[in-house]
């Protein structure tokens, strides 16, 4: 094909192309036209009308979010209003509440420390654990044990009453 043949093509092409969309934009029209002549439509759009009209000048007019001209950064707010504003953190209040458990363990810490028999006891537990002594150790030994045998008794009654 020559470059005449594909102008004369391309002409005819836009020629039926143009009066389709004239057809198209005729029969759209009508159908606009007929269609706004109905009641609903005419509510519908007299109902936009005073929605549109409420929002621009009414009291939904304040509700709606206007960002600003120009945004600004947090850094820029400090530095314009003088210096950055000091955060010191307050040491005497700080609106923490602890779990009660923890509550009891301090407590338990504080009667352990500043008690003196129970202070004492606790010495004499450390003795106990380190000393040489072979009465001592074989005491020791008796009590490892028996403390192993009620624990693994006790596992099994626990594991039994699971099952």
């Amino acid at each position: 094909m020559t470059s005449i043949d594909n102008d004369l093509i391309s002409t005819l092409h836009s020629k039926t192309t143009g009066q389709a969309g004239k057809s198209i934009g005729k029969s759209a029209k009508t159908v606009a036209s007929s269609v706004s002549s109905t009641k609903s439509f005419q509510a519908v759009s007299h109902a936009a009308g005073l929605l549109r009209d409420e929002i621009d000048f009414g009291k939904l007019a304040h509700d709606i979010y206007k960002p600003p001209a120009q945004l600004r950064k947090r850094s820029q707010a400090y530095h314009s209003s003088g210096d950055a504003p000091e955060i010191t953190p307050n040491t005497e209040v700080t609106g923490v509440e602890l779990h009660k458990d923890s509550k009891f363990y301090q407590s338990w810490e504080k009667f352990k420390d500043n008690n003196p028999c129970v202070k004492k006891m606790f010495e004499w537990k450390v003795h106990f654990d380190e000393s040489e002594n072979p009465v001592i150790k074989a005491s020791r030994l008796l009590t490892n044990k028996v403390s192993s045998i009620l624990l693994s008794s006790i596992q099994s009654i626990v594991s039994y009453n699971s099952i």
